[in-house]
This record gives C-alpha cells, sequence and structure tokens, in this order.
C-alpha cells in the first residue's frame, strides 16, 4: 500500500483528538453508547482521511497488452504488409497466455483493425484507413485509448517514420509519462525503380494575353520512356513523349492567359509499370491567376431595366456578360471570374433558392461585388424577404418603423367546397395550396397587424376571428400555421352572419 499525498494524511489526523475531546463520556448511564459513538466517529474520520490522503493498494501486473501501429500508408510500398503480418504472427507466438494483443491500422486517420485477443494468430488485414499521409500521433493517440485499465500497456508501432501531419515525438514522450512502453520496429521500401514529379511552377498572377512558363520538374530514378500530360481546366493541354534519363529533369510549357480569372493546370507522368512502382506521386497541381479588365454578370429579365447601364459599364471599359437568371453560373468556380454580379430588377421567384445560396457564398468566401438594382421586382416586393440574400444585403426587406407603416387589417377567406380538394397541375391539393399561401403571407404582418381566417362552402364560419398577429414569432395563430403547415378548418366556429360577425375597419 502507498499514499499519493501523505503530508496531507498527517495533518488531517490532528482532528481525531478534537473529535476524542468532544466526544469523551461524561455521564455513567450512557458511557456505553457514548464510546461506541466515540469509535464509529474515529473509523469514519480515518477512512475519510485515508481516502483523501490516496491510499492505493499496488499490486504487480503479470499481463502484458500490445497495440501494434500498423503503418498503412502509400510510402511503405506493395510489400510492407507481408512484412508486417510476419512481424506481428511471430510476436504473438512468443507471447504469454494471458497477454493481448490488438492491431490498428493508419495512415491519414487510424482504423483498429481487431480488438484485444489472447489468440496466438492473425490473418491478412482488412481495414482500410487513408493512405495519402501518415499521422503516428493520431495513430498513437487512439491506441492509448484502447488499452484496459488492469495490464501493463505497450505500444509496436511498424513504419518507415515519415510523418506527414501531427507530432509523433510529443504524443509519444506524452504516452511515457502515462505509463506506456513504445517500441518501434522500422520497415522502409525495398529500393525500386520510380518517377516522381518534383515541381510544377506557375506565376501566381499574370495579366490578360500574356504569356507565361509553366515549368514541370521530373524525378527518375534511372533511365525511361514515359509520357508528359498537362491539363487545364479539366481538359488536357498538351501532351508529349519523353525519354528521361536518371536524375532530375525540367521542362517548360508556354502559355497565354486568354480571359481574367482563375486557371488550374495538372501535370501527370505515364511511365510503364516496369520503371514505376509507385504512381502516387505521379502528379502536380498549381494555379494562376489571369488580371485583365475588370468582368461583370449582368443578371436582368427584361432588356429595358439595362439599356442605359449596359452601355455605361462598356463605356467604362468594364467587359459586361449579360445572363437570364436561369443561366446563372451552377457553381462558386463559374462566378469567380467575375469581380461583381449585378441583379437588374430580378424578383426572387427567377432565382432558386441554390442559385440564392451560391451568390451568397460569391460575396462572403471569395469577396466577390453584389449590385441589386431596385424596381418593382426587386427588395420585398420582389420576395427576398427571409431568403439568402437578404442577409447578403446591408437592408431589410421589411419596414421596422410603425410610424411609416399603417397597421393592416386582413381577412383570409378560404374556399373549403369540393372543387378545393382537387389536384392542380403542381400536384398539391387546391386547398392545401390556399393554406400555404396563408402560411407564407402570414410571415410578412407586422406584429400589430390584425388577422382572421374564415371558410365557406354552402356556408361561412371563422377559423380565427379578428385578433392582433402580436409577436410574429410566438403568436399562438402564428405559430400553429408556421410549424405546423396546417390550418384547423375542420374545427371552425359558427358565428351568425357568418364571415360578417366583425368587419375590417374602413379606415384601415
Amino acid at each position: 500500500m502507498q499514499l499519493t499525498a501523505p503530508p496531507v494524511a498527517l495533518i488531517l489526523l490532528l482532528i481525531l483528538p478534537l473529535i476524542w475531546i468532544i466526544g469523551f463520556p461524561r455521564h455513567a448511564f450512557r458511557r456505553r453508547r457514548d464510546i461506541s459513538s466515540l469509535l464509529l466517529r474515529t473509523v469514519i474520520i480515518i477512512l475519510l482521511v485515508l481516502a483523501l490522503a490516496g491510499l492505493q493498494n499496488v499490486q504487480a501486473v503479470d499481463r502484458l497488452a500490445v497495440v501494434f501501429l500498423v503503418d498503412a500508408s502509400d510510402s511503405m510500398g506493395s510489400d510492407a504488409e507481408d512484412r508486417q503480418l510476419e512481424f506481428i504472427r511471430g510476436a504473438i507466438a512468443d507471447k504469454q497466455p494471458d497477454d493481448e494483443w490488438a492491431a490498428l491500422l493508419f495512415g491519414d486517420n487510424a482504423v483498429p483493425e481487431t480488438d484485444f485477443s489472447q489468440v496466438g494468430e492473425i490473418e491478412n488485414f482488412s481495414s482500410i484507413p487513408l493512405t495519402t499521409g501518415t499521422d503516428i500521433a493520431n495513430a498513437i493517440q487512439t491506441a492509448l485509448s484502447m488499452f484496459p485499465a488492469d495490464a501493463s500497456r505497450r505500444i509496436v508501432v511498424l513504419s518507415d517514420g515519415q510523418a506527414t501531419q501531427g507530432d509523433a515525438i510529443a504524443r509519444a514522450q506524452r504516452a511515457a509519462v502515462s505509463g506506456v512502453e513504445i517500441s518501434y520496429v522500422p520497415l522502409f521500401r525495398a529500393p525500386a525503380p520510380d518517377v516522381r514529379i518534383t515541381a510544377i511552377d506557375a506565376p501566381g498572377r499574370v495579366a490578360e494575353n500574356q504569356s507565361f512558363d509553366i515549368s514541370v520538374g521530373i524525378q527518375a530514378e534511372s533511365a525511361t520512356p514515359a509520357t508528359l500530360l498537362i491539363f487545364s481546366g479539366g481538359r488536357l493541354i498538351h501532351e508529349e513523349a519523353l525519354q528521361l534519363q536518371a536524375g532530375d529533369t525540367r521542362y517548360s510549357l508556354t502559355q497565354a492567359g486568354e480571359k481574367s480569372g482563375f486557371l488550374d493546370f495538372t501535370a501527370q507522368i505515364v511511365v510503364p509499370g516496369e520503371n514505376d512502382n509507385f504512381n502516387q506521386n505521379n502528379q502536380l497541381g498549381a494555379f494562376s491567376q489571369v488580371i485583365g479588365p475588370a468582368r461583370v454578370l449582368l443578371v436582368r429579365v427584361d432588356e429595358s431595366e439595362t439599356q442605359f447601364l449596359l452601355p455605361a459599364l462598356q463605356q467604362a471599359g468594364i467587359i459586361v456578360d449579360v445572363s437570364k437568371p436561369e443561366d446563372l453560373p451552377v457553381n462558386i468556380a463559374g462566378l469567380a471570374h467575375y469581380k461583381s454580379v449585378i441583379l437588374a430588377n430580378v424578383p426572387a421567384t427567377e432565382l432558386g433558392r441554390a442559385q440564392m445560396t451560391l451568390l451568397d457564398q460569391y460575396v462572403s468566401d471569395i469577396g466577390g461585388g453584389l449590385v441589386m438594382i431596385g424596381g418593382p421586382q426587386s427588395y420585398a416586393p420582389g420576395g427576398y424577404y427571409q431568403t439568402p440574400l437578404e442577409r447578403t444585403l446591408p437592408v431589410e426587406m421589411q419596414i421596422k418603423d410603425q410610424k411609416r407603416l399603417p397597421q393592416l387589417t386582413i381577412a383570409y377567406l378560404i374556399d373549403r367546397s369540393g372543387s378545393m380538394g382537387q389536384i392542380g397541375r403542381s400536384g398539391v391539393p387546391n386547398l392545401e395550396l390556399a393554406k400555404r399561401a396563408i402560411v407564407l403571407s402570414l410571415e410578412l404582418l407586422q406584429a400589430s397587424d390584425r388577422v382572421a381566417i374564415g371558410t365557406f362552402d354552402t356556408g361561412g364560419a371563422w377559423v380565427a376571428p379578428f385578433q392582433q398577429v402580436n409577436d410574429a414569432q410566438y403568436h399562438p395563430l402564428r405559430r400553429r400555421h408556421r410549424y405546423s403547415g396546417r390550418l384547423a378548418l375542420g374545427r371552425a366556429r359558427h358565428y351568425p352572419g357568418a364571415l360578417t360577425a366583425e368587419a375590417p375597419d374602413p379606415a384601415h
């Protein structure tokens, strides 16, 4: 046994004399009961002191738990798995009967292959981690979370040690402090022919129509024929057969920036299989930005909206691409060529929600400009209230000043006759469309507005009599419709003289 904090125990034991003085029997008729109570208090105090002092019963542990960390990254080569399996089989064959082992494969991430077991054999690996990198630190951390609490702990790393991320040394030091033994078995790829692209250099910024060079660095361990492919924007722009010599080779290709925007280049080297046993390093990419006259995208529905704006922009030296709302680019890369996007009196109904979200990302993610030209089909009249573009623009689509906005009293009357149950071209019953229209329009009302909802067929009834909207978020009428999307038409209240029981104030 041992104490983790002996000084604390010695200090707390000083409480015992005080307990004895206070609890010492003073009356003969209750001496037996007082002595029993004093002994019980003493035992309790001693146990509390020992608990706070960290009393531990330390016993030697004969059982060993081992985690094999198997590097499955691309840098290990094709024959690494056989050598790793051979080492693990030899290690578990020599283990003690009570010892346990587990295997964990890692690359960019760590994937447990087996749980702890006393079985003395292992088949092939079945787990498939991400092989494009090596994160030994993450593998060690994952292994620490797998260990049982009642065994000595050991980690065996089977790797070439070429970590691409994480601080493996710092993680191993922290594991050693916690009592985990770490062993390292170096496994390197056997020497084999390899051809790799070491660099692709392109200028970061070039002027429009300016010629520039793309430089590709190639390294070969032996002389071999090869084919160099260069792609731009997903299409092949150059293909050439090369005769590579052992060592480094530099290849240049001249290009021209035809229009402003971003250009991406990818170089790929294709080598016969017997001369290249590691093709993961045969491709590399780079980017260039072509700087030219400002280019903007002008979106319009009616040509008359831009009959003066378009020539003014062109006279200022700005390149203008004119588009209809349905022809907007479908991804951020299509908008990245433009300095700004201009919406000329375009209603929200002409833009899908995905297009408005894309414009929001264009502004917030890559710093593009957005100009919205007002008109009868723009801003709030155009239906932009509570859309992604309202969040993007520095204006609100609803007037907040109640002094400038008169109170509105509105009655919704819904036909609930049999013909409203028919399904229209939208595939939705007409009655459901009517209820949905009310739900959407309620979102546009002010807190001071008054609303009533009524239904009629052969007669009429109120679903909800006239009442203030109050809080647009939590009013019972709004809440029922907003979240359920339903109007309780079947529970309408009938009033004498239905639908005329409370007429709107003509002044409103």
